[in-house]
């Protein structure tokens, strides 16, 4: 199964535990990587991803995520196709980043972009997007319960 994490997900892990959503969400993100590392499932980053991450200002955090982009097993290029897909997710209210991100994993044919974002896994449905686009706490309890 491959895997395309956007920049909120991949942050996950390392946002203050707030509350049970992003405590839970943070140790699904690492329980999904801790399988792509494992080689269970295939993870992919982005040109698109690479420059969102150039915009945290933390370089901390900035490192550690990079750290977890360097497990990845794929990259996926920015593309003219690409672009004209996000064009037409945006018409869906869908945030030029995220169009992007979401454009790159159904081009490059990724089974499940994961986000923490509800309103992207909203506008993703309406869009009728061609890759699955799923919370990781649902998408384990998806893979392993259902």
């Amino acid at each position: 199964m491959t895997l395309y994490f956007d920049t909120c997900c991949l942050n996950r892990p390392f946002d203050p535990p707030s509350d049970w959503k992003v405590r839970e969400e943070a140790e699904a993100v690492t329980f999904i990587l801790e399988k792509c590392i494992s080689g269970v499932w295939v993870f992919y980053t982005s040109d698109v991803l690479t420059a969102e991450l150039k915009k945290i200002r933390s370089i901390d955090r900035l490192n550690k995520i990079l750290v977890l982009c360097h497990c990845a097993s794929g990259h996926i290029a920015l593309t003219p196709q690409i672009i004209e897909r996000a064009k037409v997710l945006s018409t869906f209210n869908i945030k030029t980043f995220d169009a992007l991100h979401l454009a790159s994993a159904e081009l490059a044919g990724i089974d499940t972009f994961l986000t923490t974002d509800i309103r992207l896994i909203k506008a993703a449905k309406r869009a009728n997007s061609m890759t699955a686009v799923k919370n990781p706490l649902d998408f384990i309890t998806e893979v392993y319960y259902d």
